[in-house]
């Protein structure tokens, strides 16, 4: 029997440390794949499931110790409720939407700005024979998806020379954070690999620099490894690379 001050609801404590558990559980998985315990899918999967299941049963059950809490007015811990429900909602939410909309974007693993003539790869090419997902682009049907959802993915025309072109190409890329594999400068080849920042999925990259009248083409392609459903990551990132070379031909 509780009296005199108010106490706080030991459920308010019990399930608020419980939201704070599953953060670190989640913050420990997003550390194993960066120490190569786990896989990138396997984050990936576990988080997802721990994220869902987990932030479900946190709302759940804060929802009722919140209605036990209003009925007992010698308890408090309200607040604390509203938070675990806070966290619960935030980690659960987002797992859902992309369960039933892909966020807003069509299952898409591989990108480029030439869909006609994508980009090949060499050197990496050896690097796929082990992966999930093939090099070979799927053709008209995957283009056409691309360009609805895609629209501004375009081929990056530039007044630099060939050469020029292809210096701030390179050094566009490393300044995005990728690992350059290959630079051939004669053939306007690069291929770089970049990782995704929470998970550390594996995604491909092929660069050709040609020349044109009045300066040189670019096009670009860049394709996950492992997941069938990127995301958006790769044409996020071809567009990130556009601005960012725009931004350093215009800064001449």
């Amino acid at each position: 029997m509780i009296i005199g001050k108010r106490k706080k609801s030991l459920l308010a404590r019990l399930f608020f440390y419980m939201a704070v558990l599953l953060l670190l559980s989640l913050a420990c998985l997003g550390g194993a794949v960066r120490l190569d315990l786990i896989s990138p899918v396997e984050s990936f999967t576990l988080t997802s499931r721990l994220a869902f299941y987990g932030g479900s049963l946190l709302m759940f059950l804060s929802l009722l110790a919140l209605i036990s809490v209003s009925r007992n007015h010698r308890l408090k811990g309200t607040a604390q409720l509203l938070l675990t429900l806070v966290i619960g909602l935030a980690l659960s939410a987002p797992v859902l939407y992309l369960q039933k909309t892909n966020g807003g974007v069509p299952k898409i693993h591989d990108i480029t700005t030439d869909t006609e003539h994508p980009p090949t790869f060499t050197v990496l090419q050896e690097d796929r024979r082990t992966t999930d997902n093939s090099l070979d682009y799927a053709g008209e049907q995957l283009a056409a998806r691309q360009q609805a959802a895609y629209p501004q993915i375009r081929p990056l025309i530039t007044p630099l020379p060939q050469d020029a072109a292809f210096d701030t190409a390179i050094a566009t890329a490393r300044e995005l954070g990728w690992q350059i594999v290959l630079a051939d400068r004669k053939s306007g080849r690069i291929e770089a690999t970049d990782r995704t920042t929470w998970f550390r999925f594996i995604d491909d990259i092929a660069i050709i620099v040609s020349p044109r009248d009045n300066g040189s083409r670019i096009d670009l392609r860049s394709s996950s490894r492992t997941r069938d459903n990127d995301l958006g990551t790769n044409a996020r990132r071809i567009t990130a690379f556009i601005r960012l070379f725009d931004g350093k031909t215009t800064a001449r």
